[in-house]
């Protein structure tokens, strides 16, 4: 297990046994997701998420989706 992992799952067993298992189940479907690579999208897929990355159009910041994340986890 990576030092990184090793820390958050760390935290992640401070929280109540509730959130523990929201958390838990996330991690699942991350886990269970692709078949291997983290990903089910094929080349074609990913040349069109490339593309659409690359158009001149504004997505939401890092920090604006943190802080969502935060608000919405708390």
């Amino acid at each position: 297990m990576t030092k990184s992992l090793d820390a958050i799952l760390d935290k992640v067993s401070r929280l109540p046994a509730v959130r523990q298992d929201e958390i838990a189940r996330l991690l699942e479907k991350l886990v269970d997701f692709g078949d291997g690579d983290g990903s089910r999208l094929s080349a074609s897929d990913w040349a069109e998420v490339d593309r659409r990355l690359s158009a001149d159009v504004r997505y939401a910041s890092d920090e604006d989706v943190a802080a969502f994340f935060r608000e919405a986890l708390s």
